[in-house]
C-alpha cells in the first residue's frame, strides 16, 4: 500500500512524495519515494520516480527465498528510479 505524504504543482509538472509500505517474503518494509509526473494537456506523458533502495535491498538479502524472483525482475535492482514515457 501507498500513502500520499505531500504534492505540488508547478506549471504542467507534479510532484508527489509517497510512503510505500509492502513486504519482502516475509519482512515488511517501508520506503519513501518522490515521484515527478509531466503532463501534456491533461494527461500524464511522463512518470519518474526517485527513491532509495536501501531498505528493500537489504530486505531482499536477509529472504534468500526471493532472490529467485529478484533476479527475474532485475529491474527492482538496476536502477533507484523508473522512467515511463508515453506519446501525447
Amino acid at each position: 500500500g501507498g500513502r500520499v505524504e505531500d504534492w505540488a504543482v508547478r506549471g504542467e509538472t507534479v510532484y508527489v512524495k509517497l510512503w510505500l509500505k509492502g513486504t519482502v517474503g516475509r519482512r515488511p518494509v517501508t520506503m519513501r519515494t518522490c515521484d515527478r509526473v509531466t503532463l501534456h494537456g491533461g494527461r500524464a506523458i511522463e512518470r519518474v520516480g526517485h527513491f532509495d533502495p536501501t531498505a528493500m535491498l537489504a530486505a531482499i538479502a536477509l529472504a534468500p527465498r526471493v532472490w529467485p524472483q529478484v533476479l527475474r525482475q532485475r529491474r527492482l535492482v538496476q536502477f533507484p528510479h523508473r522512467r515511463v514515457r508515453r506519446s501525447a
